[in-house]
């Protein structure tokens, strides 16, 4: 990792905070960040081996981009692209009523600023579906690009530290059908705003000097490492009267075949502090592996850590595996220092992420 820049600052932040260096290595009370940290990175998707299901994963960042994280697995690539399906669910009921079961993806290494861009067809088209682009840790910090039944709107947000303030949701409207071509998404995160830019265009941005909390004196932006997370789910999973009305209502499944899709061309990573050393698992620490299961609730929501992983830990120290569950747009399983200490194009038409410029209310409630 660099000797500068934004991940040193987190780190020395997180020490005047009272860490507890000899004892600690989870994402809240270490010195030591979560890892494995940010390497730049544009994947056309045409290696099908750099996304591996979470349960089959050897804990190695450089063997795999992504992962798949729930059983069955929906989520695949091909054709150079890479494709998160949803279909019925057989085995699960919601009120006495079907409901899909779809997929999560998330990225095997952490980004702390910088921009990441993804060229991407919507799989919300119809009511009840849910898609969704973000970035996500396991304190609860977000930035969002949502999909819903509005096939062309997209809606932005963020949330800090787990908190949900509904009123950082956003809606864009476009001229367009966005499940019908694809388009450039992009969220632009540096240590003073948020930038979210659909196409070239900069559709929304939020400072950090306006999330300024009078009353705790704080400042409620996202600023700690994040994964990325692509997920397409089926509202209903939440059994929500208000996710309901939100996605647009409950998809009608009388058809067993029925089947979602949300499409990626590319996906493309700038990390703002990218690390230069990518060796794994870092010099001084010994693999140590760990059996777990995992359950979902049905949507994408894990409910226990992951299996099999290989994580790590010092040579004077156990490093204890931290994986806690993912919130409702189909949460992930955040492994913490165990591993390591998110112009307007025509329809249809492809988009170089050459061009990109490197520079709801959602969570409301978890699955029970």
């Amino acid at each position: 990792m660099s000797q500068g820049g934004p991940l040193l600052q987190w780190r020395v932040e997180a020490c005047s905070a009272g860490c507890d260096t000899a004892n600690s290595y989870n994402a809240t009370s270490s010195c030591l960040p979560p890892g494995p940290f940010c390497v730049n990175l544009e994947d056309r998707f045409q290696d099908a081996s750099k996304l591996v299901e979470k349960s089959k994963w050897n804990g190695d960042p450089n063997s795999a981009y992504w992962t798949s994280d729930f059983e069955p697995n929906n989520a695949k690539i091909e054709n150079g692209h890479m494709v998160l399906s949803m279909n019925l669910d057989q085995n699960k009921l919601q009120e006495g009523k079907r409901q899909g079961f779809g997929a999560t993806v998330s990225s095997t290494r952490l980004m702390l600023y910088g921009n990441v861009s993804a060229s991407i067809k919507s799989g919300s088209s119809s009511v009840g579906v849910v898609s969704s682009f973000i970035t996500k840790n396991e304190q609860g910090d977000e930035i969002d690009y949502e999909w819903t039944d509005k096939v062309d709107q997209v809606q932005t947000n963020y949330y800090w530290n787990g908190q949900l303030d509904y009123t950082h949701s956003s809606t864009e409207d476009f001229n367009d059908d966005l499940t019908s071509g694809y388009h450039l998404y992009e969220i632009q995160w540096m240590p003073d705003a948020i930038h979210w830019v659909v196409d070239g265009v900069v559709r929304r941005t939020v400072t950090r000097d306006s999330t300024f909390n009078e009353t705790e004196k704080n400042y409620r932006f996202p600023a700690r490492p994040s994964y990325i997370q692509l997920s397409i789910w089926d509202a209903a999973q939440i059994g929500s009267s208000w996710t309901d009305s939100w996605s647009g209502g409950r998809i009608d499944w009388n058809d067993p075949n029925r089947k979602f899709a949300m499409e990626f061309e590319w996906i493309k990573i700038n990390c703002l502090d990218p690390v230069k050393d990518t060796a794994w698992p870092p010099v001084g620490y010994e693999k140590l592996s760990a059996n777990n299961n995992t359950e979902s609730n049905g949507q994408g929501n894990d409910t226990t850590p992951i299996q099999n992983y290989t994580g790590y830990s010092s040579k004077s120290s156990v490093v204890v595996p931290i994986a806690l569950a993912g919130g409702l747009f189909g949460g992930m399983v955040i492994i913490g220092y165990a591993l390591s200490a998110l112009a307007r194009r025509k329809r249809g038409a492809k988009v170089d992420p050459s061009a990109v410029n490197p520079e709801m209310e959602r969570q409301m409630v978890e699955a029970a």
